[in-house]
């Protein structure tokens, strides 16, 4: 999604691999626990806008530590157009108890929601 005005813009990009892999670590079994085989995942984007911009501003960082796993994101201005995104996700493997799999479930939810790879520019 771009939103742009005539001296400002606003760039909003998801991390589709990501969100592809917590889509399909969902527990969906309601009747027993699971046995999850684990998860890490590491992804990189680099994103120019137009010469017509200056970033100003990046999503930020993220580093969130849960029971289940560690989520990280750093955002590096590279230059005036230019932004690096820097994701990492693991979740170690281990058995989800009955009780635990909502839980477990919004652990998911969250990394997906921190998915949004936003920058913001002004006209140079």
């Amino acid at each position: 999604m771009v939103t742009t005005r005539c001296d400002s813009i606003d760039i909003l990009e998801y991390n589709a691999w990501l969100i592809e892999e917590v889509n399909s670590s969902y527990i969906r079994n309601t009747i027993y626990g699971a046995y999850f085989a684990g998860l890490h995942i590491s992804t990189r984007y680099t994103i120019k806008s137009a010469d017509l911009w200056a970033l100003n501003g990046v999503s930020p960082t993220v580093d969130f530590m849960h029971k289940y796993g560690t989520m990280t994101r750093k955002a590096t201005i590279l230059d005036k157009q230019t932004v690096e995104y820097k994701t990492v996700v693991k979740i170690p493997a281990r058995r989800i108890s009955i009780e635990s799999i909502k839980d477990f479930n919004k652990w998911l939810d969250t990394i997906k929601s921190e998915a949004q790879l936003r920058f913001y520019g002004l006209k140079i």
